[in-house]
């Protein structure tokens, strides 16, 4: 089976590679199939028609991290009976925060969270978002949504629905989610993905550093896209996130 870690940028994907890394319950995707320039196991472009081969992976749980979206081989490689695509949503502001800090850290952009909206970056990269979760949640796919907020107030129930998504064996099901748990506590490990931090991951820490205009200014971008209607199909998909995805960003509006 292949396992593809496949969230939106700053949702979350990070800590579902740690929670599949550290338990041990997949191999990384082979040296052969990967990018080089990529720190996680991830696919090249030009060896991504290997995914739609089971054979590949038969013998074996192998994952892979990507940030696909926009080509009609991602949705075909994701319905595949040997895949397992995972996603994950967030509520944006956070995302938006996240996405500021990695860009300064990585030098993609200079200047204060002011400017990061001033200069479009902010709307840039909440768009990107959007268009992402437009890809993958338009219409329905056979893929597992998890929620960022759920994995941080109901751990155990969270990571169980990702356990279960790829058929893992019952008997291991408690052992390992107590081994997640403690391997990957927010608190008290460093996350590690492109580069080596400390990832701070507090739901709600969009308040800490978003004006209320800037908030506002979010919500607003987002009622004024296809992103509820998105966030509707998701609540039509997946019933048992209903609380999370009334609670994050711009909760559940109704859509005509």
């Amino acid at each position: 089976m292949l396992i593809i870690n496949n969230g939106a940028p700053k949702s979350g994907s990070t800590w579902i590679g740690q929670i599949i890394k550290r338990t041990g319950i997949a191999e990384p995707l082979p040296e052969e199939l990967r990018n080089p320039g990529w720190l996680n196991p991830s696919f090249h472009p030009n060896k991504l028609k290997s995914a739609l081969e089971p054979e590949r992976f038969s013998s074996n749980l192998i994952f892979c991290k990507q940030h696909w979206r926009g080509e009609s081989i991602h949705h075909k490689i994701a319905g595949q009976p040997h895949v397992r695509m995972i996603n994950i949503i967030r509520d944006v502001r956070d995302v938006c925060v996240s996405r500021y800090f990695h860009d300064v850290r990585h030098g993609h952009f200079k200047g204060s969270m002011d400017d990061f909206f001033s200069t479009g970056q902010a709307r840039s990269r909440i768009d990107e978002y959007v268009e992402y979760h437009r890809f993958w949640h338009a219409q329905p796919h056979p893929i597992l949504l998890l929620s960022y907020e759920r994995m941080q107030h109901a751990f155990k129930a969270e990571v169980r629905r990702l356990f279960e998504f790829i058929d893992l064996e019952p008997a291991r099901t408690e052992t390992l989610l107590k081994l997640a748990k403690r391997k990957t506590d927010m608190k008290r490990q460093t996350m590690t993905g492109e580069g080596h931090h400390r990832r701070k991951g507090v739901v709600g820490d969009h308040a800490n550093h978003l004006s209320p205009d800037q908030i506002e200014t979010i919500d607003g971008w987002l009622k004024a896209s296809d992103y509820p209607a998105i966030k509707q199909n998701m609540l039509v998909q997946y019933p048992m996130l209903k609380r999370h995805l009334k609670s994050i960003d711009i909760g559940i509006l109704e859509t005509a």
